[in-house]
């Protein structure tokens, strides 16, 4: 069910999201002081073998969808703490190779006083994946997922390739600054 404005969404920590686009960069980012729980969650995920056990560590996400691709995960560091990145996409019923319309660059990270979990959710695309997942191909599993020739084309081209490049997503991260106490 769609709710029209104003949204109301209560948090159980003191949350700060901002929404919006940052240089041409759309998306979501989200602060928030967490539970003890909630930072080793996100700890023990920035030590995980992939972004498929990051994921695993991490939980599932609160939109509806399923996310079932995190690829090119990378483990990060910030000026405001330790991170990890992926990237994603959704669906609500069948699984697809990537493609532009689903398309998220994901962070996931603990600042440096193990207080505060920074989620990022941006949106972005490549030029040679397909616009939607009407054009992609239908996978099976992970497995089939993997072998797909735009998973590969995402794990393996440059960062600047992807629009907005994923240099400069970091980068527009990286310039968080974590004001007051809580």
């Amino acid at each position: 069910m769609i709710y029209p404005p104003p949204f109301e969404l209560k948090a159980r920590y003191p949350t700060t999201a901002l929404s919006g686009t940052w240089d041409g960069i759309s998306g979501t980012v989200t602060v928030t002081l967490a539970s003890p729980s909630r930072i080793q969650a996100i700890s023990a995920a920035c030590n995980a073998a992939d972004g498929y056990a990051a994921a695993n560590t991490i939980g599932a996400t609160d939109d509806g969808l399923s996310n079932y691709m995190y690829a090119r995960f990378e483990r990060k560091s910030y000026p405001w703490g330790k991170a990890i990145s992926f990237l994603t996409t959704s669906t609500q019923n069948r699984e697809y190779s990537p493609s532009n319309d689903s398309l998220r660059y994901e962070v996931w990270g603990v600042t440096q006083d193990g207080r505060h979990v920074v989620h990022a959710a941006l949106c972005t695309s490549h030029p040679k994946l397909p616009p939607d997942s009407l054009r992609a191909r239908e996978v099976t599993s992970t497995v089939a997922l993997k072998k797909d020739p735009d998973y590969a084309l995402i794990e393996r081209c440059p960062p600047q390739d992807f629009k907005p490049n994923l240099t400069s997503i970091d980068k527009m991260i990286g310039s968080l600054k974590m004001e007051g106490k809580n």
